[in-house]
């Protein structure tokens, strides 16, 4: 038999064969599934108090509550008395367990009707997650147990990971997901500028615009933690949208102060490039600021260009007849070909700061950096060099013909009012 006779669910031994399923999907796909084991705090006092067909009808409708809170494709099975078990397959993340717990928690808010009474039931969770805690279902099935125990011994109504660290990394990425959801409306977010540097002249050309997080509890939030929680929970968009405007109200008040020369470059996602609406999005951040099309330049990596190729070039197509400039950033970490490049309507090759950084070396990194060089001449593009940390790196660049660089050497991305000062003075000149 497959399924238990008192909830309808299917049992133990089910559950492994579909456990040892989502195992091998797993390992074909590179995405992780995770067991979890949910177990009724005080069962057996419910149990003794109003007895076994009472406990019995609880036991049904906690398995109909926990089949109601997990997605379609997840089992949910009773493994023994009060013990049921979910397995959450197919995964994006191994923290995603936590959406599933969050739904059961949320459901048992509200009381069971036994019998003519109302029970309050809470649950204590474990969970492990296939590879990392176990590369089989008895592996799996005994550590999720045990993180389960360790909620029970502290007091029940609780969820935790096997691995106790991932537990706090899990809490932490929600914290700071519904933090960010509401950033915008705190004004919590600022732009930071760092300016684009004439190599030759030392004349500042633009500046590229970079979100900071000022959260009111926790300082300064790094942008390397935030942005991959923005881009995981689709909060990236409306994000992107917002430093759009702010980029584009920022130059409008550098061109009342005279600044008319000066060009704005402005990251855009992967998730924002391909929404439907996009291009109307920068066509209304422009006008709203009756800017020049031609002074925004929307950053894109080389990696969103490759995704759906023909979309990329229609979309480009679409901003470029805006007259928006286009640059590929992180250029020389993806994957596109020669051919493919020189069918892209983009202005300007952002050579990674990976290859920037070991120029002085020479060897392949020097080659690498020579090549994007000519390349980008050869097209009739610009070339700016992210990263440039010393004068020697500088002197490779412009012996090598590199137009324009952004770097620390120059100046680190700042505040408004720092920018502001830095952009009256027009240059940053670097002694070689």
């Amino acid at each position: 038999a497959n399924y238990d006779a008192l909830s309808e669910l299917p049992n133990r031994s089910l559950l492994g064969d579909r456990t040892a399923q989502a195992m091998t999907h797993a390992r074909r796909v590179g995405r992780p599934c995770a067991l979890i084991v949910l177990d009724l705090d005080r069962f057996k006092l419910i149990n003794d108090s109003y007895g076994r067909s009472a406990g019995d009808a609880l036991l049904r409708q906690v398995g109909e509550r926990i089949r109601g809170a997990v997605r379609d494709g997840d089992t949910t099975a009773r493994l023994e008395a009060a013990s049921f078990a979910v397995l959450a397959a197919d995964l994006a993340r191994a923290d995603d367990v936590l959406n599933v717990t969050r739904k059961v928690h949320e459901l048992f808010k509200v009381p069971l009707s036994i019998e003519g009474h109302e029970i309050h039931v809470t649950l204590s969770i474990g969970a492990s997650v296939f590879p990392r805690d176990g590369d089989n279902f008895d592996a799996l099935l005994g550590n999720a147990d045990v993180a389960k125990h360790r909620v029970k011994a502290s007091g029940g109504k609780g969820f935790q990971f096997y691995a106790a660290a991932m537990t706090r990394e899990a809490t932490e990425r929600i914290e700071l997901e519904n933090a960010l959801r509401t950033a915008v409306a705190r004004r919590e977010l600022e732009l930071h500028y760092q300016p684009q540097v004439d190599i030759a002249s030392g004349r500042i050309r633009g500046v590229e615009a970079l979100m900071r997080w000022r959260h009111a509890e926790r300082g300064w939030i790094p942008p390397g933690r935030f942005i991959p929680v923005a881009e995981e929970s689709h909060l990236i968009q409306p994000l992107g949208d917002w430093a759009l405007g702010e980029g584009c109200r920022q130059l409008a008040a550098w061109d009342r102060a005279g600044h008319y020369d000066l060009q704005m470059g402005i990251n855009v996602s992967a998730v924002q490039f391909r929404s439907a609406g996009f291009v109307g999005a920068v066509t209304r951040a422009l006008r709203a600021q009756e800017i020049d099309p031609s002074r925004l330049e929307l950053e894109l990596t080389e990696s969103e260009l490759i995704d759906d190729r023909e979309v990329a070039i229609s979309v480009l197509g679409s901003l470029k007849k805006l007259g928006v400039r286009i640059s590929v950033d992180d250029f020389g970490t993806g994957y596109s070909s020669l051919n493919y490049l020189s069918r892209l309507p983009v202005d300007c090759l952002k050579i990674d700061r990976s290859f920037v950084v070991r120029v002085e070396q020479g060897g392949r990194d020097a080659a690498i950096v020579q090549a994007i060089i000519s390349l980008a001449h050869s097209l009739g593009l610009r070339v700016l060099a992210e990263g440039v940390e010393t004068k020697e790196q500088l002197r490779f660049l412009r012996s090598h013909g590199c137009d324009e660089a952004q770097a620390h050497l120059f100046a680190r991305a700042c505040a408004t009012d720092a920018a502001s000062s830095l952009i009256a003075a027009r240059s940053l000149k670097v002694d070689l």
